[in-house]
């Protein structure tokens, strides 16, 4: 290994293996350094996506309890519901779309892809949907789009299964600009009755003011 002197190894050699080995433990602890500020990068980062799901969920709740003493009676109370929805849509699909980044891995969940599939079709059809039809059924039927887009929306937050699949192409197509965008990217005051008091409980959330 090193070379044989009277009074033992050769002095030059050993310290120059001493400052190779010395190199070789700093690179080590930088490279360990780096691995760590990274997984701590990633941590903040999926803390911050978890933080934005758990406002959108509470949000879904909050419309799916309002029906329970919102009356809707119009069209245009029918289409600030659509536009109330269309936008908590949005932003699951924006927190899906973060989740995948951080976790490529969960691209293979067709069952997943199906889940969204159904929320896009019934959202869709809530749109389509006529004047008759809005007038004539009940609130609270079976029949009622928006309570199908919310039983969806629980389905997915109440299954124990992590979603696998996005296809962030066809998420990212998709463009829904809501009428009347306030600074804050939604208009409150006319999409909700204040008699209600839903404008005051949707104050309460701030998963429309902080976008990012």
């Amino acid at each position: 290994m090193f070379k044989s002197e009277f009074n033992g190894y050769d002095r030059e050699e050993v310290d120059a293996y001493i400052t190779r080995l010395k190199a070789e433990l700093l690179e080590q602890k930088f490279s360990l350094l780096e691995s760590e500020k990274k997984r701590l990068d990633n941590q903040k980062q999926k803390e911050e996506v978890e933080a934005k799901e758990k406002n959108i969920l509470k949000a879904i709740q909050v419309f799916e309890d309002a029906q329970k003493f919102q009356e809707e009676g119009s069209r245009s109370m029918y289409a600030l519901k659509i536009e109330q929805m269309t936008l908590v849509y949005r932003k699951f699909e924006d927190v899906l779309k973060k989740i995948y980044l951080l976790h490529p891995e969960l691209q293979d969940d067709k069952e997943l892809a199906k889940t969204i599939d159904e929320l896009d079709d019934v959202l869709s059809k809530a749109k389509g949907e006529t004047t008759v039809g809005v007038l004539t059924s009940p609130v609270n039927s079976d029949n009622d789009a928006m309570r199908k887009l919310l039983s969806k929306m629980q389905e997915y937050r109440k299954s124990g299964d992590a979603p696998k699949e996005v296809r962030i192409a066809r998420i990212t197509a998709k463009s829904v600009a809501p009428e009347n965008e306030s600074s804050n990217g939604f208009d409150l005051k006319e999409a909700v009755n204040p008699k209600m008091g839903l404008a005051e409980i949707m104050k309460a959330f701030d998963f429309f003011n902080n976008e990012e």
